[in-house]
């Protein structure tokens, strides 16, 4: 049985992208086929709303379009949606050419079940960047239980040295930083209102 892989919303998986600070990390959502375009467009959008990163969504339809939107200058999230369209040969001369997508920033494959087993099986190597890194979009909601919730915000304490009070004072004062744990913490409190707004950025 093959196993089921993690589930996340767009909203988990932009702080996920935006935990990825090292060169070359990949995510990988697991997508239905027609709605890759628009989660794509969507994760952008969370990843501008709840940080000063920008990410800019890139559709592509072959192997070179893909090399061509990851060698851009910069080094923000590049999301990548159109990977249906790449071909057995276009994976392979991806696999090949591999040396020629890594990069500074975070990218994210928006991809059909059809197309990720298209990069497992025609794309091993570059497949293996990415290993545990795939998640499956799910809309039902990033629900945490009670007792996980409790320790993620343990986690952010320590992390930052204040507490829960001071979070919520800054944000409403306008001073809290704008690193996504805290964007998160606002969210974990109930307070996703005091998260700082920002338009979606890039070339879409």
């Amino acid at each position: 049985m093959t196993p089921r892989l993690p589930s996340c919303d767009t909203s988990e998986l932009a702080l996920r992208a935006l935990e990825r600070t090292l060169p070359n990390e990949w995510l990988v959502l697991e997508t239905p086929a027609d709605r890759s375009r628009t989660l794509g467009d969507e994760l952008a959008a969370d990843i501008a709303a709840i940080s000063n990163v920008e990410a800019t969504r890139s559709d592509v339809n072959s192997a070179s379009a893909l090399i061509e939107a990851l060698q851009r200058p910069g080094n923000e999230i590049r999301v990548i949606t159109g990977l249906d369209a790449l071909s057995t040969s276009d994976w392979s001369h991806l696999d090949l050419a591999r040396s020629r997508l890594t990069r500074d920033g975070c990218v994210v494959l928006v991809a059909s079940a059809a197309s990720i087993a298209m990069l497992y099986r025609h794309a091993p190597n570059l497949a293996s960047w990415i290993a545990a890194a795939v998640l499956s979009f799910d809309d039902s909601g990033w629900i945490l239980s009670d007792d996980e919730r409790e320790q993620r915000l343990d986690a952010l304490r320590e992390w930052s040295g204040i507490d829960d009070v001071t979070v919520i004072a800054r944000a409403e004062r306008g001073t809290l930083p704008r690193d996504p744990e805290y964007a998160e913490w606002l969210v974990l409190l109930g307070r996703d209102d005091l998260v700082p707004q920002q338009p979606p950025t890039g070339d879409l």
